[in-house]
């Protein structure tokens, strides 16, 4: 991805974390939540943490439905379930040992990658949060202490208005975070595609997955790819991670004639598992259903069984599930509007109390913003994926007059001073209401978000000494 491209991304993730707050919670929060039940299912073994980690790493892309090739999507999803379902298959003809150990190879070289690529730096983010919260309390022992004041109130009522985006911030730490999400996405679309070719392979009485070292008569090349194909055969191993085996796999692909033969094996084939682009973090407005609708399939809430090996009818019920939305989201989708609508709700009553008592400019100005981001959050809440500047514009004297009230209530212009409001008004008893209210509701998502970080961080904690084991039979090719 070029530098232009990452800056558009990231530009529309802001305008969308600004322009849609709730809407970014929502989603954010939600993916959490499933952060959290995979951790809960992934203590039985350590092959359970590796698949329910690489689920949770799923949910965050789109995952999109493809109504022009039900096909390809069919094939994905049967991937998928067998790929993250396998570990609870007991005593089944359709998973020999053999290939058990295969999948266990994958899911573990896989899961090891994804965790490499989370970013690190945590600690310092939180110390950030640390300190912004200690120059938010100081800010507002000094705001009382000009009581009244026009410009104090507005940079209070500002600074309330604003007090979900700490709360996102911490939200989008604990949601993860990879290094590069276009490589994530590529190594779980590999994955999925030998997931696949194994059980394809096993159907055939084949020991290895075919058509991997085999010469092709349908040979591609880069001008049969499209973009996304092409940095599929321009990536390498970027954290050297199997020094020893990298050689020994330059040496094979050096004296082999596959070099030219895998292309990612087939172009055409790679897009059937194509998992969409990365919306963790509340970057698009999306109900991502991936992980919660394979826990519900086939296991318990809080002890899985064994299961029969996922197929055609499975597939079918995933997909036909995925847009269902269950009760825990619209929980979540309720919890994220009253994080935002109490920050408008306290810079609403600063503005409309002080100095001026009416609805003035700013309060317009705060209630048109509220309005236009709950929308947004609306439509999130009805469409699993909704369809596609001013600069001093309050400091003149209309918006210095709470010209928009009854003629009963408001109707004048700011002449006093901040002492004269102060003694005039009940303006303190606002203040305090407002401020500790916002408070209250910004530090209790904060310290909830503090002990869902510790909690689950287990799930992602990786040692990068660590050297996944290899399985014969199995082609590594696809992590380079």
């Amino acid at each position: 991805m070029s530098l232009s491209e990452r800056k558009i991304k990231n530009l529309e993730a802001f305008g969308n974390w600004v322009g849609s707050p709730a809407a970014a919670l929502t989603t954010t929060i939600w993916n959490i939540l499933m952060i959290r039940k995979c951790r809960i299912r992934s203590k039985r073994s350590s092959v359970h943490r590796d698949t329910l980690y690489i689920l949770s790493c799923i949910n965050q892309y789109q995952y999109p439905r493809r109504p022009k090739t039900d096909g390809n999507d069919h094939r994905r999803d049967v991937a998928l379930l067998r790929g993250i379902l396998y570990p609870y298959v007991q005593d089944s003809e359709k998973l020999p040992d053999t290939l058990r150990n295969k999948l266990e190879c994958l899911s573990t070289h896989l899961a090891f990658q994804l965790r490499l690529q989370r970013r690190k730096g945590v600690y310092p983010l939180w110390l950030n949060i640390i300190w912004f919260l200690l120059s938010f309390v100081f800010s507002i022992v000094t705001a009382f202490a000009s009581l009244g004041d026009n410009t104090t109130a507005h940079s209070l009522a500002l600074g309330l208005l604003l007090s979900w985006m700490p709360t996102l911030v911490l939200a989008t730490i604990i949601d993860r975070n990879p290094a590069s999400e276009t490589r994530c996405g590529i190594l779980i679309q590999r994955w999925l595609y030998t997931v696949d070719a194994l059980f394809a392979a096993e159907a055939l009485g084949m020991g290895n997955i075919p058509g991997i070292h085999a010469s092709s008569t349908d040979e591609l090349t880069v001008d049969d790819c499209g973009d996304e194909d092409i940095s599929l055969l321009s990536i390498r191993d970027p954290g050297n991670v199997y020094p020893a085996r990298r050689q020994d796999t330059e040496q094979r692909v050096a004296s082999d004639s596959i070099v030219n033969t895998r292309q990612w094996h087939k172009c055409a084939e790679m897009r059937d598992f194509y998992v969409g682009d990365f919306v963790g973090q509340g970057r698009r407005m999306r109900y991502c259903a991936v992980a919660d609708t394979v826990l519900d399939l086939k296991l318990d809430r809080k002890t899985p069984r064994s299961i029969d090996l996922p197929g055609d009818s499975e597939a079918v019920h995933f997909r036909e599930a995925l847009p269902n939305r269950p009760q825990e989201w619209y929980l979540v989708w309720l919890v994220s509007q009253f994080l935002v609508g109490a920050g408008y709700a306290t810079a609403f009553v600063v503005s409309f109390k002080t100095p001026t008592i009416g609805l003035g400019c700013r309060t317009l100005s705060y209630t048109t913003w509220y309005l236009l981001s709950f929308f947004s959050w609306l439509f999130l809440g009805i469409w699993q994926e909704p369809p596609k500047y001013t600069i001093g514009g309050l400091n003149n004297c209309r918006c210095k007059s709470s010209t928009f009230g009854s003629s009963g209530y408001g109707g004048y212009m700011d002449f006093e001073n901040g002492e004269f409001y102060h003694q005039a008004y009940a303006v303190q008893e606002v203040w305090a209401l407002a401020t500790t209210f916002g408070l209250l509701i910004a530090g209790c998502a904060i310290l909830y978000f503090g002990r869902r970080w510790s909690r689950d961080s287990d799930l992602w904690r990786v040692d990068e000494a660590f050297e996944p084991p290899v399985v014969e039979g199995v082609d590594l090719l696809w992590l380079i």
